[in-house]
């Protein structure tokens, strides 16, 4: 072989090597680019979940403080309805204690008036008796003024001239 042919071997294998290194560099940049490419749509992928998870905490966000809201307004109404009912049941205890007050009274005056019924039956029967002690006495007064009225038409007629 000559030196040319030599030169041009060594050259043409140089080519070759240089081809080479450049197919190998160029596949190594198409494998980075599609490294690259993947990774790209990975965090595409990831920028989607996190979006859709930012949707999702803001629905549960909204939930929660709806739920907080609700929570809150159930409270004011118990609180109202507690201090409503701790007023009707001391109006209950007051009206208790004031029918308490209504029976007692009510009962002192049932005994007053069963005492004054007592009182009213034995003054009747107090005046039954002085009735018919008044009547017998009346009675016994008529039979003393007959008797007197015979005694005297007797004495007038025993000292009349015959």
């Amino acid at each position: 072989m000559s030196v040319d042919e030599a030169e041009f071997l060594g050259c043409s294998r140089a080519a070759q090597k240089r081809r080479e290194a450049t197919e190998r560099e160029i596949e190594v940049a198409r494998e980075l680019e599609k490294a690259q490419r993947e990774r790209a749509e990975e965090a595409e992928k990831r920028v989607q979940v996190e979006k859709e998870a930012a949707r999702r905490l803001r629905r549960h966000a909204i939930v929660a403080t709806g739920a907080a809201v609700a929570a809150v307004i159930l409270l004011v109404i118990s609180v109202f309805l507690n201090s409503v009912a701790n007023e009707e049941r001391l109006i209950s205890r007051n009206s208790r204690a004031e029918a308490e007050r209504a029976r007692a009274d009510a009962e002192k005056e049932r005994q007053f008036a069963m005492r004054q019924r007592q009182i009213a039956e034995d003054q009747l029967l107090a005046v039954q008796s002085l009735a018919k002690r008044a009547n017998e006495a009346e009675a016994r007064a008529n039979a003393a003024e007959e008797k007197l009225k015979a005694l005297s038409k007797e004495n007038q007629q025993g000292t009349t001239p015959q």
